[in-house]
């Protein structure tokens, strides 16, 4: 019965995230266990995100990028370094500022 409660509990606390703005799979996960989560629970949570499509790396990569190159004028080296933090393995990044810059390249940003 407790583990229902904590999954719901932290189910909520993720959809609260997720309002906010997109996550990687990696942030969630982190952000669930700082708020104190067990970890089998922030794996349940994190799995069922990603079934219901609200948590998908490649989709977050391309968005961030996008949003940073066109919005933020970062460039490619920047916008790389802020979603290696965020956990996006190098392969989505790499697609990600390729799509990113089909829409505005560095240059032009510069």
């Amino acid at each position: 019965m407790g583990d229902d409660r904590s999954y719901e509990k932290a189910l909520q606390r993720a959809l609260r995230l997720l309002l906010y703005r997109g996550r990687s799979i990696q942030e969630m996960q982190t952000r669930l266990k700082e708020k104190g989560f067990r970890e089998d629970i922030v794996g349940q949570v994190v799995t069922r995100l990603i079934e219901l499509h609200y948590l998908d790396d490649g989709l977050f990569a391309r968005e961030w990028a996008r949003s940073c190159a066109v919005n933020k004028l970062w460039g490619n080296v920047k916008i790389a370094v802020s979603l290696r933090e965020k956990g996006v393995p190098k392969e989505l990044i790499d697609e990600a500022l390729a799509q990113a810059r089909e829409e505005l390249s560095e240059h032009a940003a510069i």
